[in-house]
């Protein structure tokens, strides 16, 4: 099955994997061939990344807290604090130079390109994502909400996710019913059949493929007006 990207989205996550890491990766050092000094500089973006990181959270409360205070001392509100927030102090350990991620990126490269290398050292030092969740075979359904007249077709938008595919159906008011319009791999799709003289109001639905077969249920049907 495949698995999720290794590396956090969010920077409290990339901070925390960078701290992991520098406190894992010495068992694994000599067997993976890793000189002290690329551990030393890890370590140092490990504790200068969370630093920042503290930094930002820390500066974001006192901002609010202070924006309070001087809120409550403007206004003649009772102030939370007869004394004015005090801005965050931590000291900085030493600087390290601009690139954190992309040297703990190409580090993670070299690593998981030695002989030695296994996925179960990957697991160890949280180098492997998680399982990736599979599509809802039973319960999704395409949006195809949005679908508009664009210049002489119409185009109706949906997403892909996990799936192959969908089929969409289409309704023209011509008296057939629901039809077969097509099969699309790729979103958006166009629908270039030439517009009625008169006017119509043609609605479409489609359902997720997976595998070749139905996956999920029919989406809402959307109706646009043509011609």
């Amino acid at each position: 099955m495949a698995k999720t990207y290794y590396l956090p989205k969010d920077d409290s996550g990339k901070a925390a994997l960078l701290e992991h890491f520098r406190d894992t990766i010495p068992g694994y050092s000599a067997v993976l061939g890793l000189p002290a000094a690329d551990l030393s500089a890890q370590a140092a973006d490990a504790a200068y990344f969370r630093w920042l990181v503290n930094e930002c959270l820390s500066s974001r409360a006192y901002a609010q807290a202070i924006t309070a205070w001087r809120d409550s001392l403007r206004d003649g509100d009772t102030p939370a604090s007869p004394q004015a927030p005090v801005p965050p102090s931590a000291p900085a350990p030493a600087a390290v130079p601009t690139g954190i991620v992309p040297r703990f990126l190409a580090l993670v490269k070299r690593i998981k390109g030695h002989p030695a290398y296994t996925e179960a050292v990957g697991e160890s030092l949280k180098l492997v994502g998680d399982e990736a969740a599979g599509p809802d075979a039973e319960t999704a359904q395409p949006d195809l909400t949005g679908a508009k007249v664009v210049a002489d077709g119409v185009r109706i938008p949906w997403k892909k996710g996990a799936f192959d595919g969908i089929r969409i159906e289409v309704d023209r008011a011509d008296g057939k019913g629901w039809t077969f319009l097509a099969i699309d791999t790729r979103p958006d799709y166009a629908d270039t059949e030439p517009f009625p003289a008169s006017g119509a109001v043609w609605k479409y639905r489609a359902i997720y493929l997976l595998d070749d077969r139905k996956a999920g249920q029919w989406s809402a049907a959307v109706s646009v007006t043509v011609g």
